[in-house]
């Protein structure tokens, strides 16, 4: 068999039965959350083995994080099965949201298969792997819309939104996060978030995401926590990226060389000035500013 993706037989071989959320093609998605919730495990990111074992293992967010982990290492039938012993309305109100970013996600592991599907090289097919609410016309329906959204979204690559979020990694305020970047998001939804560290902003941008069911993309600066920054790591992190928010306390190192990465690039980005209380620094009134003058 020929190894190459951009072969629509490649794909046709990997996915037999036309595109299916059972077919297995593994993908990152997330990093493992630390059990207080303010960080990241150290390592990569998880993998999912299917679209389908990932919609499974997500009935366990926030419910139970050891199964939800133990789920992506089951066969599709056992990850199922196992789903049905939760019933989080969350995760039942948004399983087209999961699935549109799960799909995201494979796209992003290979990139020829939206292709193929656009050209019709391959078929889209059943969805009854994903449960009850998948079944019959409504739910292939479904099925199909989610493909063909995220299959055009994925290939207007001119026009992919990557948010940038980070910042110091002493600052950790989720509700002043979500606060400030909900006007920003709703101007212009990302397709993506790009997340460089697994602490302090980062962290927060990172758990934004999942709670959002919103594509991570993980570009890492550093070799490990304790080396510097890296100046092209910061580059290709601007790259990436095609609007930023920087979260930072007055003086930050890393802020300014941030936003000096940025600049370099044309990459338009927000900041916000946090204190030592991760609460945000007054702006100066024009009359406090005419009284020091």
């Amino acid at each position: 068999m020929t190894q190459d993706p951009s072969n629509p037989e490649f794909v046709r071989r990997l996915f037999p039965a036309g595109f299916t959320p059972n077919g297995l093609f593994p993908f990152q998605t997330y990093r493992t959350p630390r059990a207080d919730q303010k960080g990241f495990l150290s390592g990569g990111p998880e993998t999912a083995p299917s679209v389908a074992v990932f919609l499974f293992s997500e009935a366990f967010r926030g419910v139970d994080e050891a199964m939800r982990r133990q789920v992506l290492d089951m066969s599709l039938s056992e990850a199922k099965k196992a789903s049905r012993s939760t019933s989080s309305d969350k995760w039942v109100d948004h399983q087209d949201k999961i699935i549109r970013m799960a799909l995201w996600k494979q796209f992003c592991a290979l990139p020829s298969l939206p292709v193929h599907l656009y050209r019709k090289r391959l078929s889209i097919g059943s969805a009854d792997k994903l449960g009850k609410a998948w079944l019959g016309e409504d739910g292939q329906n479904r099925w199909a819309a989610a493909v063909v959204d995220t299959t055009l979204s994925f290939l207007r690559r001119s026009k992919i939104e990557s948010l940038l979020i980070s910042g110091d990694t002493d600052i950790f305020n989720p509700f002043l996060l979500s606060s400030k970047i909900a006007p920003i998001v709703q101007k212009s939804p990302p397709n993506q978030i790009v997340i460089p560290c697994r602490r302090g902003v980062d962290a927060m941008a990172e758990l934004w995401a999942i709670n959002n069911y919103i594509p991570a993309i993980h570009s890492p600066i550093r070799d490990t926590p304790a080396h510097p920054v890296k100046d092209q790591a910061l580059i290709a992190l601007a790259k990436q990226s095609s609007h930023a928010v920087i979260f930072g306390h007055p003086g930050s190192r890393y802020s300014r060389m941030l936003a000096e990465s940025l600049k370099s690039a044309g990459v338009p980005f927000t900041p916000f000035l946090i204190d030592e209380n991760g609460r945000p620094v007054p702006k100066a009134s024009p009359h406090a500013a005419s009284r020091r003058s």
